[in-house]
């Protein structure tokens, strides 16, 4: 969805490419933070479940972000952020 993201030229192209995104991301992010951490916590420590954690807020914060600018200038950039925000995520 992101290089999908990344080849559209207007908000029209964009808006339903986010829809989804969003719905994804939420989805995958619900069943990471309810099964996947505790065993995080369990058996790496809270530290790097709290820093997952804050990955999700962040990952939350720049697509609230990038939604907003799909109409600006600014969008590239948003994009960007998004994108290195979800590959350091999945590193």
């Amino acid at each position: 969805m992101i290089s999908e993201l990344e080849s559209t030229n207007d908000v029209a192209e964009r808006h339903p490419i986010l829809a989804d995104l969003g719905d994804a991301l939420a989805t995958h992010m619900a069943v990471e933070e309810e099964r996947v951490y505790p065993i995080v916590d369990d058996r790496l420590g809270s530290d790097k479940a709290r820093e997952a954690q804050r990955e999700h807020d962040t990952a939350r914060d720049d697509l609230a972000q990038l939604v907003d600018s799909a109409d600006g200038s600014d969008f590239a950039s948003a994009l960007a952020k998004f994108k290195t925000g979800i590959s350091h995520h999945v590193q």
